[in-house]
């Protein structure tokens, strides 16, 4: 009970400082609302997934908010349901009851108003109607260097690595319109990691690309509920790295859309699939 407690102060220490402790870290996930509605839609609860696959979670805080349509009190009834909601579906998804340490609603967002109101066809500000869920996570320490990995299941094979080569992350592969990769890809994205602790001084950009467009554009990621679906994809790889301790200088993270597909006229469902990838491109070793 003692650490919990502690890591829930840690919510409120690591707000105010430049640079958290070097054994502990916090990150965000955000979910989105439709108008009026307190409900988690079928994104948002996949979306929540990702806690569970993220090592070592010590204290979860859970802050739900409206946007500027509606009265107080109503907007604080709002807020709070939101969040009941999340936790409920949480706690539903097995993730431990003990460490969400924090369930509120705070009514509505501190910057929402019809002055800050862009999108016209919104009656008030989607980006207002959320939840945040802030997590604390302890950094995983490191571990001894591998000395060999299996390259008959191998994403990478060591004999590959070579300064401005691009190599093909083909069994690593995300929920589609998302940049969740799937529960049967963590193993390969282990391997990743592995061959980046063999070799210290290796360097690479993640590049990430998208299926099924002809304009060169990006996709919208229903997940993060923004227009950059092979960046989010690219900047997930990265995430996964630098958790499992991966230094950020070591690494970069793009976003190609669909403006450099290995099957441009995409013929079948196959070729749709192997232009959905993310790429690794061996900037130094």
């Amino acid at each position: 009970m003692k650490r919990l407690v502690l890591y829930s102060v840690l919510f409120f220490s690591l707000s105010a400082r430049s640079q958290p402790p070097p054994n502990v870290q916090r990150d965000t996930l955000r979910i989105y609302f439709e108008l009026n509605k307190a409900d988690l839609s079928a994104e948002s609860k996949e979306l929540l997934d990702t806690l569970l696959k993220i090592p070592k979670i010590k204290a979860v805080r859970i802050t739900a908010y409206t946007d500027f349509l509606g009265g107080d009190e109503k907007n604080m009834e709002l807020s709070q349901k939101r969040s009941e909601n999340t936790k409920t579906c949480l706690i539903e998804k097995k993730f431990p009851a003990e460490k969400i340490t924090v369930c509120q609603g705070l009514g509505v967002h501190s910057n929402s108003s019809e002055e800050n109101r862009t999108d016209k066809q919104d009656k008030g500000i989607r980006e207002h109607r959320l939840v945040e869920v802030v997590y604390v996570y302890e950094k995983p320490k490191p571990v001894p260097v591998v000395k060999g990995i299996d390259t008959n299941k191998a994403i990478i094979k060591e004999e590959d690595l070579v300064v401005g080569s691009n190599l093909i992350l083909e069994n690593i592969i995300f929920y589609g319109n998302r940049s969740i990769i799937l529960p049967s890809s963590f193993v390969y994205l282990m391997q990743l990691v592995e061959i980046m602790r063999k070799y210290p001084n290796l360097k690479i950009e993640i590049q990430g690309h998208i299926c099924c467009r002809s304009d060169g554009k990006d996709a919208y990621d229903y997940g993060e509920r923004n227009p950059y679906l092979s960046l989010n994809r690219a900047k997930c790889i990265y995430d996964y790295l630098v958790i499992y301790g991966i230094d950020k200088n070591r690494m970069s993270y793009v976003g190609f859309g669909s403006s450099n597909k290995r099957f441009p006229e995409e013929k079948t469902r196959i070729e749709q699939d192997l232009n959905k990838r993310v790429e690794i491109k061996i900037i130094d070793k």
